[in-house]
């Protein structure tokens, strides 16, 4: 038989007996099943700690072995300004397109492409026309020069590789 404290007055307790002799508070006793299902917990709390902390420690010695040379990124940023003057001239034709209608409210823009360069904007819309009726229209702009003749549409755009500029759609 062992003492232990009560946990009111601090007298010497029996770990056997169920209310402490001097106060009379009852005696909490903590079971081995409890005791191991506390054991269990801890070591699996400490457990997730310890695979966050190497997880990190992994994604950052990825993202040292990842890190990019300056020439990566001035590439990239290079990338970022071709799109972007893809996507402004892109946005800058269509526009156009749209205030030069008779009813602007029913431009509706199905196609937006540009080539690697933007030397070459193809744009497929629809349009309210004299009759009232929406009718399917084509642009294409060379060298900052726009065509509307579906021949240029099918030279230039049909069947090519471009980027298409879905944002402007969004936009407009």
């Amino acid at each position: 038989m062992a003492l232990t404290k009560c946990h009111e007055c601090g007298a010497q307790v029996s770990t056997k007996a169920n209310a402490c002799p001097s106060c009379g508070a009852k005696v909490t006793r903590t079971s081995f099943v409890t005791k191991m299902v506390a054991l269990i917990v801890a070591l699996v709390v400490v457990m997730n700690i310890g695979m966050a902390i190497l997880g990190r420690k992994a994604d950052d010695t990825k993202a040292i072995v990842q890190a990019k040379s300056p020439e990566k990124i001035e590439a990239e940023k290079q990338a970022k300004v071709i799109e972007e003057k893809k996507f402004n001239k892109t946005l800058i034709y269509a526009a156009s397109i749209k205030k030069q209608m008779r009813n602007p409210a029913s431009f509706d823009l199905e196609f937006a492409g540009t080539n690697e360069d933007a030397s070459v904007i193809c744009i497929k819309y629809r349009g309210q026309n004299g009759f009232g009726g929406k009718s399917i229209e084509t642009v294409v702009v060379i060298k900052d020069r726009p065509h509307q003749d579906a021949t240029s549409f099918n030279k230039h755009c049909a069947g090519k590789d471009l980027t298409e500029t879905t944002a402007v759609k969004h936009l407009l």
